[in-house]
């Protein structure tokens, strides 16, 4: 319940988390973003043949003037001279056409203030991002989602630990069970079989089980052999389970202490002649056993405390 209750409180956490990281990873992709706008500008530079911006607009300046382009043409030179080894380079751009060369720069200018505009956007979105991180990380409530988080971690940890428990209590439990089936299995299926015969009126002499305990055989007056898997009808198979659990409850009684039995409208699924012979079979077993029996049916319960067995009715 209080994990239901507490549901809202882990929506908004698990939102601001996702939140969080959703605004993490717009940083990232910002940040990689004016690295490449970054690139890109460097890049534009070094096609241009320039150290920055600054000297690019000194190029696009000199365009204008020949004289001023004459010697931005010789230190370009020179540059590609030293970086590449261009031999003759101030000769080749010497013979060039003018306007080309200041065409050429000035769509390089354009590209690289394009190029600036996105650096200056990405930066721009970064610090926006970075200053919505500061305050998801500052807000009062990620202290608080953080210490209920806690919490419903060490109570799972503790149910955890409780199924862990109940687990091999249960795995325990069920090997006692199937050694005592197996130790035992004459003297169960002797008392089963004498109620499933009364059940069934005599139709169902016995019951049997193979070697290894997996399979449960009924045996006919005629001597006719059935399966209790896939050969009974539903009610019958269950009027034959409930018979091998009065024949255990019994023999543990006999061994050991008698156990209160509790039902759940174990007979809704017989036929009202069986239905009247379990309910004279529980009437038996409760001479030796206090049995609880559940029903929401009406006649259910008349038919057991017709049974004349001292039954009482407790309305819930």
């Amino acid at each position: 319940a209080r994990l239901q209750a507490d549901a809202p409180r882990r929506a908004r956490r698990d939102a601001l988390a996702a939140e969080l990281r959703d605004r993490a990873a717009r940083l990232a992709a910002a940040s990689a973003a004016q690295t490449r706008a970054e690139a890109a500008v460097a890049a534009a530079l070094a096609r241009a043949g320039v150290r920055d911006g600054e000297e690019l607009a000194t190029r696009r300046d000199a365009a204008t003037r020949r004289q001023a382009l004459a010697r931005v043409v010789e230190e370009r030179a020179a540059l590609l001279a030293e970086r590449a080894g261009w031999e003759g380079a101030a000769e080749e751009i010497a013979g060039a056409d003018p306007d080309l060369l200041r065409g050429r720069l000035t769509a390089l200018a354009s590209e690289v203030e394009a190029l600036e505009g996105d650096a200056d956007a990405a930066d721009n979105a970064a610090r926006g991002d970075a200053a919505a991180v500061v305050a998801l990380e500052a807000a009062d409530e990620v202290p608080t989602l953080a210490g209920e988080w806690s919490a419903l971690t060490a109570e799972l940890e503790d149910a955890v630990r409780d199924w862990r428990l109940l687990a091999a209590a249960a795995g325990f439990v069920a090997e006692a069970v199937q050694e005592f089936e197996r130790t035992r299995q004459p003297a169960v299926l002797r008392e089963a079989s004498r109620a499933f015969a009364g059940v069934t009126a005599g139709r169902y002499e016995r019951i049997t089980q193979d070697a290894g305990g997996a399979a449960l055989t009924v045996v006919e007056r005629g001597g006719l052999r059935k399966q209790a898997a896939g050969e009974l009808s539903r009610g019958t198979t269950e009027q034959l389970y409930l018979a091998v659990r009065l024949g255990l409850a019994g023999e543990l009684a006999r061994r050991g202490t008698a156990l209160p039995l509790i039902m759940d409208d174990v007979l809704v699924n017989f036929d009202p002649e069986r239905a009247a012979a379990m309910a004279a079979v529980l009437g038996e077993a409760a001479a030796q056993h206090q049995v609880l029996f559940f029903t929401c049916h009406p006649g259910m319960r008349d038919l057991l405390v017709a049974g004349g067995q001292a039954a009482r009715v407790v309305e819930l």
